[in-house]
């Protein structure tokens, strides 16, 4: 502080504020009022420390109030904030001597805080902030719940970091705190939000480098207040002034979602994983002195389950770690010394702990309240006077858990290895278990008991490992079974073992495949923020709307289509949807809607990027190509070849070029990475009505199920899902087109024949039409036949990439190594019938797509 005459006072506030008690109402109002007076005398040069005081007053008054998520933890997040301004211009501490303090420098965390501890927190709060954005995107929406939820994030958010010592981060979360009791108009609140949590992230990512943000936490937050209030911001009054608070109801069951139940599962294992290695290591230490590494490690696993049960809305397991921490914090700065009566009180915990876990495993699994525990205020409280240094908190007390307290009965969430969960009595001393809830109760109404999902944590690297394993074990599965010896076997007990084998292999294969998938809802909520940032940059009123976000596909598939989304979603804004007062006009809603949605088809994932705009330009997209030289002047086209040419390089139907898009290269970057996933992107169109792009996707990038296919002594292998029948042709079905292009009907419809042994110079195939076999396959929209000598079999094959010196080889998307040990080329069907349909390229030799087109791709 600058000025030296009010330190007393704020030295007399934080004493009393150690001293103080969550519970203790009395020591709150008398610290609120004294907060008052010392933000009243706070000079201009204090504008920073008036801030601390002002969020510190507000956080108090929201736990007289009983709205803080854990009065406990905001009592301690006020503490710390106080002392960080009191310590101001003194001496930092030894561990923090070599941090520059200026903004963007080194960032030094203090000893006790290790790699994991911090990578840990940055994981958890990288989370944290991406939530906080979709509640602030919420709240512009006007859910009624987002503004609850964001204020409990970073209440969250507040306590960790403070406990890490992250002091910038920690103060813009004081200040968006205040900044949420403020009457601010919406769209400026909003755009205030978004912008302190833009702060965050960046301040995430410098951490991440060890550094400091590049602007201070101060001056974050003296933007955030920059923007004018509706009415005269009103400081919080003392509780002492207001009408008396309401008591606090008792506990209520959270209202768990799917999303929620999962995240319950991971807790509640983890934290069984983490109170396994609790016992282990206060087991380790009884009759010995405890090491540093032991108690940071004790430390670490109550303040993990602290901050993902606060995340979860679980009060009590989120006070007793919080407690417990606390304490173990005061090992760690050898102010306490973890033996005796303290290390009997840390045991005490992890019991406790057990028996709020099972609590909640019962709640979720028979949809009954979840109940509190009657112990849980009494260890508490052993916990508080063992802090303060009370004698009597590591005394064991009546209610306490107290070893003739104890009853042991089974838990429902057993824990091998680790000590007897013990039910502890209500009231004095009798041994009666406590009640728990039956599973013969009836079930509240309207929600049903469910089964918590087990999960373990494999790390990705293992995961790519075991499915190349997967992979290889599929090829030599396929070269036993198709061996000459084996397959002369007629033993049916040797056939039978083959059988379980194949499908033994299958199985392993398909449960492989979904260890790599991940939702795309990652991918959604980037864009949710994408669009609203350009609809206030453009100037147009555009609502984004998602389907399907829990679809999953191949995790690098996740990480490869977020660019193209990116430039699809970017043009929709900027060209699909109209400006409000030309949607008024043409009698359409002023708020334009882009909907993104995600689902599975046929064997495939589908992402489709839909608008209500006023659909693609037909003729305007057609005189740019035809003046480019992509089609002639006179040729016929399709709607659908002229909408596939927005994504031909350098054409763009925009008038003008913004900040947003109009160069004509966004498309074609667009339909190079899907081609790259072996995907295809159709595109549909309807004047007055927008335009919707469906993006086709296989579910991994690793396998997929061909059909192998002879032409002269080469294998090839059609994928699946591109086939649409096999036919013997007959004289009568060969046609010709301008006495050049084969062609054959199939039931009255015509189709473009390609010959296979043509395409890739192959010698020694059948060359009459009559005495091969036509494949028909489907891509882009259109069907093709392709002319081969014959159907082999269909089989999985696993992708492999093709070499260097073919790897730019057109029409072939991979390569496979088949069951003699020989490699067969994966056909690229979209590309053959893409380039075929395109009849100006085919007509005239040019090259589409850096491709060159073959002249007797068609030819008869």
């Amino acid at each position: 502080m600058e000025d030296p005459a009010l330190r007393p006072l704020l030295e007399d506030i934080v004493a009393r504020s150690l001293a103080a008690t969550a519970d203790d109402r009395a020591a709150l109002e008398d610290i609120v009022t004294r907060l008052g007076d010392l933000i009243a005398k706070c000079g201009d040069e204090d504008d920073g420390a008036r801030r601390v005081f002002v969020a510190a007053r507000a956080n108090l008054n929201d736990v007289l109030a009983g709205e803080a998520l854990d009065a406990s933890a905001t009592l301690a997040s006020v503490v710390r904030s106080l002392a960080t301004v009191r310590d101001a211009g003194e001496s930092p501490p030894a561990s923090r001597d070599a941090e520059d303090p200026s903004p963007g420098g080194p960032l030094v965390l203090d000893e006790f805080i290790d790699e994991e501890i911090f990578g840990n927190f940055l994981s958890g709060a990288t989370l944290v902030v991406e939530e906080i954005e979709s509640d602030i995107l919420a709240m512009e929406a006007d859910d009624p719940a987002a503004a609850r939820d964001l204020r409990g994030r970073v209440h969250t958010l507040k306590g960790d970091s403070g406990t890490l010592g992250l002091r910038d981060l920690e103060f813009v979360c004081h200040a968006l705190e205040d900044y949420l009791d403020r009457e601010v108009p919406p769209a400026a609140r909003i755009r205030a939000l978004l912008e302190a949590r833009d702060w965050m992230s960046g301040a995430l990512e410098a951490h991440a480098r060890m550094r400091r943000p590049e602007e201070p936490g101060e001056a974050m937050a003296a933007r955030l207040f920059a923007a004018p209030a509706e009415s005269p911001s009103t400081a919080p009054v003392p509780a002492s002034a207001e009408a008396p608070a309401t008591p606090t109801a008792g506990p209520k069951a959270p209202v768990w979602d799917e999303d929620t139940l999962e995240v319950i599962g991971e807790f509640l294992q983890e934290s069984e994983e983490g109170l396994a290695r609790v016992d282990e290591i206060l087991l380790s230490l009884e009759g010995s002195e405890a090491d540093p590494e032991s108690v940071n490690e004790l430390f670490r696993v109550f303040h993990t389950m602290k901050g993902v049960a606060s995340f979860l809305g679980l009060d009590e397991i989120t006070r007793l770690a919080h407690s417990t921490e606390t304490l173990l914090n005061l090992v760690r700065t050898h102010e306490r010394t973890l033996d005796g009566a303290l290390l009997e009180l840390v045991f005490d915990a992890t019991e406790a702990t057990r028996r709020l876990r099972a609590a909640v495993r019962s709640s979720v699994e028979t949809g009954h309240e979840l109940e509190s525990d009657a112990a849980l205020p009494a260890l508490l409280d052993r916990l508080e006077r063992c802090r303060t240094g009370d004698p009597e908190g590591e005394a064991e007390s009546p209610g306490s858990e107290s070893a003739t307290s104890l009853s042991i009965e089974p838990s429902p969430d057993p824990s091998p290895g680790g000590r007897p969960e013990p039910t502890h009595g209500n009231g004095p001393l009798s041994g009666e278990p406590r009640p728990v809830p039956s599973a013969a109760a009836p079930p509240k109404p309207g929600r049903d008991g469910v089964r918590i999902r087990q999960t373990v944590k494999v790390d990705v690297d293992r995961v790519d490992q075991l499915v190349n394993m997967i992979g290889e074990l599929v090829i030599v599965e396929s070269m036993l079974v198709n061996a000459a010896g084996v397959a002369e076997i007629g033993e049916p007990r040797i056939r039978d073992y083959l059988g379980q084998l194949k499908k033994a292999t299958r199985d392993l294969q398909d449960v492989g495949m979904r260890m790599r998938m991940v939702p795309v809802r990652s991918v959604f909520q980037k864009m949710a923020r994408m669009v609203r940032d350009l609809s206030h940059r453009t100037g147009k009123a555009v609502r984004l709307t998602t389907a399907g976000e829990w679809t999953e596909m191949d995790r690098s598939m996740v990480e490869q289509i977020e660019d193209p989304l990116v430039h699809m979603i970017r043009n929709a804004v900027d060209h699909g949807i109209e400006s409000p007062d030309r949607r008024s006009a043409a009698g359409k809603p002023p708020v334009g809607e882009i909907r993104l949605s995600a689902y599975h088809e046929s064997g495939n994932i589908v992402i489709e990027i839909t608008d209500d705009g006023p659909g693609l330009n037909r003729n305007a997209i057609l005189e740019k190509a035809r003046a480019n030289g992509l089609i002639g002047e006179t040729e016929p086209v399709s709607d659908a070849d002229v909408f596939d040419l927005i994504f031909a390089p350098g054409l763009s139907t925009a008038a003008r070029v913004t900040e947003v898009s109009g160069r004509g290269v966004g498309m074609d970057v667009v339909k190079r990475n899907i081609k790259a996933m072996r995907g295809r992107v159709n595109v549909s169109s309807e004047p007055g009505h927008g335009t919707r792009f469906k993006i086709v996707l296989p579910l991994t990038l690793a396998i997929i199920d061909g059909m192998l296919v002879a032409c002269g002594p080469e294998r090839y292998v059609v994928p699946i899902l591109s086939i649409v029948e096999s036919i013997q042709v007959d004289a009568s079905m060969h046609r010709t087109m301008g006495g050049k292009h084969d062609m054959v009907e199939v039931r009255g419809e015509l189709l473009p024949l390609v010959r296979i042994d043509r395409l890739f110079g192959v010698e020694g195939a059948k060359s009459e039409i009559t005495s091969g076999l036509v494949v028909i396959v489907e891509g882009v929209g259109r069907k093709v036949g392709l002319l081969i000598d014959d159907v082999i079999t269909q089989q999985q094959v696993v992708i492999k990439n093709v070499g260097e010196g073919i790897e730019s080889t057109p029409f072939v998307s991979g390569a496979a190594i088949l069951s003699d040990g020989l490699v067969g080329l994966i056909l690229n069907v979209e590309e053959i019938c893409s380039v075929v349909s395109n009849r100006t390229a085919v007509g005239h030799g040019a090259v589409r797509e850096g491709v060159a087109v073959p002249e007797a791709l068609l030819a008869g």
